[in-house]
């Protein structure tokens, strides 16, 4: 998993996304006005960041790739968001924050359940006492209702060039992963169609598990809901958004 290619289309392929929608059904869930330091794991091109900083006095922000890190810092027009290129497992800041969140299925990308951890406990070591920890994940239980399968998705920039993104599975139920496969095609005016993939491993996780290893890190369980929806998880939820606090 590289999002080198992929990162300069990530954002045209996600416009129509309600990114504050979404950001919004996590604000109902905490006490605002007592959060001021934030900070974001796997902010890919920043436009959760952006969102938070119309909240919060400060946003950190961290992504592995350096790709990604440079969009964000380019989509970045406030001076209260800071971004840097780091593993969400290995973060290392001198602060503590009021909350930490991941979303659009960042902790996924863990596929065992020792990079699990490894990821939680760096989180908790950045918590105060009563502050939150807010990611999603691909559910269990959803992806059993919600088949995978060939999906197309396009879209075309305002120069009139357009991105077209195949994306297929291969599922390994015994190590509870997915293999997305994406092929690229863009298509721009002026030159020939250029062709490019990727590979994404995902993992899907049990609320059990989840549970078990914030409770080991001191974490607690607020809520678990639908990040699209903002309502209670269905079996219809792909992806379930856990809140935790210390």
């Amino acid at each position: 998993m590289t999002f080198s290619e992929y990162a300069k289309f990530y954002d045209l392929l996600y416009r129509t996304k309600d990114y504050k929608f979404e950001f919004e059904n996590i604000l109902k869930r905490i006490p605002v006005n007592e959060i001021d330091n934030v900070l974001e794991l796997g902010c890919g091109t920043g436009t959760y960041s952006v969102i938070a900083a119309e909240y919060f006095e400060n946003v950190s922000a961290v992504d592995l790739s350096q790709d990604m890190i440079k969009l964000a810092e380019l989509k970045n027009n406030r001076s209260n968001i800071s971004y840097s290129v780091s593993d969400l497992c290995k973060v290392e800041f001198s602060e503590k924050f009021d909350l930490i969140f991941s979303l659009f299925h960042v902790f996924s990308y863990l596929t065992s359940i020792d990079s699990l951890k490894e990821a939680i406990e760096a989180a908790s070591k950045h918590m105060k006492v009563g502050s939150f920890l807010c990611f999603d994940v691909w559910s269990s239980a959803g992806f059993v209702s919600n088949k995978l399968e060939t999906r197309r998705k396009e879209a075309m920039d305002r120069d009139g060039s357009r991105i077209i993104r195949y994306s297929y599975s291969n599922h390994n139920p015994k190590e509870e992963t997915v293999l997305v496969n994406f092929d690229f095609v863009v298509l721009e005016k002026t030159e020939t169609p250029k062709f490019f993939q990727e590979q994404h491993l995902m993992k899907y996780w049990s609320k059990e598990t989840i549970c078990n290893v914030a409770d080991d890190f001191g974490l607690s369980l607020v809520e678990s809901f639908d990040l699209h929806t903002g309502t209670e998880v269905s079996s219809e939820s792909f992806g379930i958004t856990y809140l935790f606090t210390k």
